[in-house]
């Protein structure tokens, strides 16, 4: 399901696959994957059948999904 773009991020250029796969440093393919899989849930938008990335949503979703390592008790 796709993200609505919000009026407050409309400043800003949206990135492509390509671009967030460079962002992210992963392959456009894992990108691909992940979003037609509902995988891993990045957040994207549709316009006709362009996909984009919104910087700020992706940076919050990175944020949120951000594993800590858990101290072992010994």
């Amino acid at each position: 399901m796709s993200t609505p773009i919000k009026p407050s991020n409309l400043n800003q250029p949206l990135m492509d696959t390509a671009m967030l796969a460079t962002f992210l440093n992963i392959p456009k393919s894992t990108i691909s994957k992940w979003r037609s899989t509902g995988e891993v849930n990045i957040p994207f938008s549709k316009i006709g059948n362009a996909v984009r990335y919104d910087l700020d949503e992706v940076k919050q979703w990175l944020k949120d999904n951000t594993q800590h390592k858990i101290k072992e008790e010994a």
